[in-house]
């Protein structure tokens, strides 16, 4: 069984592994201590986003779903300050768009837009273990 260490971890990397292409030039996601997530302006210095770490611990799977988009959300918030404007764009459009994250079975359907209307989707990320079916 995963720890909520293992989960966060996980999680993080997750994030920073899928959306490392997706920044605007000069930024990258990163993680420091594994748990945290942060933005790295290239020849400058490391903004925090957000240490998963530091949150209570998610009790279901709806509650994990909405621990990803909060993280998601500290990740846009932190690109828009630092290039002063928003992000992700739609086609150069200057528009905001929402973080999104919904339990779908097994795994959180997460991203950028809207389910239904994604800007930018990342792939599924998998439920874990103790927000099984079961657990739910």
């Amino acid at each position: 069984m995963s720890t909520f260490r293992d989960t966060t971890r996980s999680t993080v990397d997750f994030l920073v592994r899928n959306l490392a292409g997706s920044l605007p030039p000069g930024l990258s996601l990163i993680s420091v201590q594994g748990t945290d997530l942060a933005i790295r302006e290239k020849g400058s210095e490391t903004i925090p986003c957000m240490d998963l770490a530091l949150v209570d611990l998610p009790e279901s799977a709806e509650e994990y779903a909405g621990l990803v988009h909060v993280a998601l959300d500290s990740i846009q918030t932190v690109v828009s300050r630092v290039t002063t404007g928003p992000w992700p764009t739609v086609a150069g459009a200057v528009r905001v768009v929402n973080a999104y994250s919904a339990v779908q079975g097994e795994t959180v359907t997460c991203g950028y837009g809207t389910i239904d209307n994604p800007l930018l989707a990342l792939p599924p990320l998998r439920l874990p273990e103790t927000f099984g079916r079961d657990a739910r």
